[in-house]
């Protein structure tokens, strides 16, 4: 521990001591400059760049029946060229195949390598599909100094709900710590509340005798300081990371199969089958779906909370159920290794998902940690040889 304390230091000490007369032959980027040190540094904390798919958001990438975002840092046309420039600790502490700039605050902290995840650094692709309409939504955006917000909103019966998710979550997030709200309080304050406001927004909408609304998933996470993983979630749509090479689900699909949730909603005098609430919804959590609230379809979301260990997660994906439907777990994280950049992960994974039949609307997005690419068959036997150097007495 000592030893990697001390070379992160080092390195630290030696960049901020060169980095004025350091040669700049590569041109700034908008949240980083490259050193010859080989490893990024960062310039700029923060970054307002938001990306949704929502018609509010702040930048929109191109519309249409699939839809992803245009990386303008830290993954693109020269990505490979550019992970062949820079190598960091090669024997497990952080994957020298990854293109992301230290982060230098936390990994002096850690006493070890800690890369910074920004918003351009995102993959995501969103399709149509076979639907006749879109539904899906989708937002990532840096929501303040230390937070990096990404959420994907699963809509049914109508847009209307997920549009409204996508706009209302980062701006209910932001005014919660603003009040100095702790995180996952925040998130829960925030679900309900769109939630509430979604009602209030439908009551003074709403056609006619029309009596039932919209509804949605939302699978919300916040990444704090690279390090602290934020998730609440309603519904179905999932968030899968990928440790140790293998798929680890971090959210459970709220269904009327669960045992739980089929006893709250029969208390509040609804109905389950196995795969419906009141033969209509099939999830037992939701926002909107305002006619099924007084059945026990509830708003409140399920939180989690955990650690990401940059030595061995590579990759973190939200998967709408136009994913889920048709790929299992295993099948979602194997896709994402066999490739070298996030937008063409999410891109494969929404095309596989199409031509694996997916009846639904697809949304994925991937979010690159650490790992990246320690784990895909290329890069398997570097790793291994790295892993057993590291154990030798030699680097002890």
């Amino acid at each position: 521990m000592f030893a990697r304390s001390h070379f992160v230091v080092k390195l630290c000490t030696e960049v901020f001591s060169r980095k004025a007369s350091v040669p700049q032959p590569w041109p700034v980027s908008l949240n980083q400059k490259r050193v010859r040190l080989r490893f990024l540094v960062p310039v700029n904390t923060f970054s307002t760049t938001a990306f949704s798919n929502s018609t509010e958001a702040v930048v929109s990438p191109s519309q249409g029946n699939s839809t992803s975002q245009k990386n303008k840092d830290g993954f693109g046309k020269n990505s490979r060229k550019k992970r062949q420039e820079q190598n960091i600790d090669s024997f497990g502490t952080w994957d020298s195949t990854t293109d992301l700039p230290l982060a230098v605050q936390q990994s002096i902290a850690s006493g070890k390598p800690i890369p910074s995840i920004y918003v351009t650094s995102i993959g995501v692709s969103s399709m149509k599909g076979r639907r006749p309409t879109h539904e899906d939504q989708y937002g990532f955006e840096q929501i303040n100094e230390s937070f990096l917000y990404f959420a994907v909103f699963d809509g049914h019966g109508g847009a209307d709900c997920a549009k409204f998710c996508a706009n209302a979550f980062p701006k209910n997030l932001s005014y919660w710590f603003q009040q100095g709200t702790d995180t996952t309080t925040a998130i829960h304050n925030c679900f309900v509340e769109t939630n509430n406001a979604f009602a209030k927004w439908f009551a003074h909408n709403q056609k006619g005798n029309e009596t039932g609304s919209s509804g949605s998933t939302a699978t919300v996470c916040l990444l704090q300081n690279s390090v602290d993983l934020y998730i609440g979630h309603v519904g179905d749509s999932r968030a899968i990371i990928c440790r140790s090479g293998e798929p680890r689900k971090l959210t459970q699909d709220h269904v009327p199969s669960l045992i739980m949730e089929k006893e709250r909603i029969e208390k509040s005098g609804g109905r389950c089958s196995q795969t419906r609430v009141n033969e209509r919804l099939a999830m037992t959590r939701s926002i909107g779906d305002l006619d099924l609230k007084r059945f026990g379809v509830i708003a409140e979301p399920e939180i989690r909370t955990m650690r990401i260990d940059h030595s061995r997660d590579a990759f973190l994906v939200l998967t709408t159920d136009g994913i889920n439907n048709v790929m299992s777990d295993k099948e979602i994280v194997e896709t994402v290794k066999q490739t070298n950049e996030p937008q063409y992960a999410a891109t494969l994974l929404t095309e596989t998902a199409f031509q694996y039949s997916s009846e639904d609307n697809i949304t994925s997005i991937v979010i690159p940690l650490g790992s990246w690419g320690k784990y895909s068959a290329a890069a398997t036997i570097f790793h291994s040889f790295g892993k057993s150097m590291s154990s030798s007495s030699r680097f002890s």
